[in-house]
């Protein structure tokens, strides 16, 4: 590597003399360097292209309970599981955060949308975060960790989605009209949000198990790679 520099010559401090100074900077620094930013880059893409991925499959939503066509399921949040595993908690509440911004422009903005979004972001981290925690943490059995770290989620993601909807989201359609005034909002939490969080807590799950043991080298090679990094 060269550097360039100017200096006064001593008889005559108004002229300048250019100089070539070369410092050798060993080729491994720079390799290293060079790594560190690709490798930077690649995550940045591959959590870019994760939540790209999972604001699509937000759009593929179906009805799982009959009777409560209203609540869909959705996939998405397979994605998301992964990009946490893979990548940390950090950049899989990014990758739910693109999903959902990604999502919302692709819709369109709303109040409800805007609420309904902002509530499945938090869902969508009160599921990954105890899975992600135990697998992590944890020294046990990885069956025993996915199993518990379900459960956790599942049980803590239907009392928050059940909380949100009592407080905030069923509150808010009666008071718009999408909800008549009469609605019996306990009632309507018991019978239908609680056991479709149940219900979708154990389908993720359930999915996630069979990926993260079909991909489990590849995911545990990804880690390594990234920790060491």
């Amino acid at each position: 590597m060269r550097l360039f520099y100017c200096h006064a010559k001593e008889d005559d401090p108004s002229k300048m003399v250019l100089k070539v100074k070369t410092v050798i900077v060993p080729s491994r620094v720079l390799k290293e360097e060079f790594q560190m930013g690709s490798t930077a880059l690649r995550r940045m893409i591959s959590v870019a292209v994760l939540g790209a991925v999972a604001a699509v499959i937000m759009f593929l939503e179906f009805p799982i309970l009959p009777g409560a066509t209203f609540m869909k399921l959705d996939l998405s949040l397979l994605i998301i599981l992964l990009g946490t595993v893979i990548y940390g908690l950090g950049d899989g509440a990014l990758i739910a955060l693109i999903a959902v911004v990604l999502h919302l422009l692709l819709k369109g903005i709303n109040p409800f949308s805007l609420i309904g979004d902002t509530i499945d972001f938090v869902a969508n981290m009160a599921y990954v975060i105890p899975i992600y925690w135990l697998l992590t943490r944890s020294n046990r059995k990885t069956s025993f960790k996915l199993s518990v770290g379900i459960s956790l989620s599942t049980v803590l993601l239907t009392i928050i989605m059940a909380l949100l909807n009592a407080f905030l989201m069923f509150p808010l359609y009666m008071k718009v009209g999408g909800l008549p005034q009469s609605t019996n909002i306990p009632a309507l939490i018991w019978t239908v949000v609680v056991p479709f969080n149940l219900i979708k807590g154990v389908i993720i799950g359930i999915a996630f198990w069979i990926v993260y043991w079909r991909m489990a080298p590849w995911l545990s090679r990804q880690r390594r790679a990234i920790n060491n990094k």
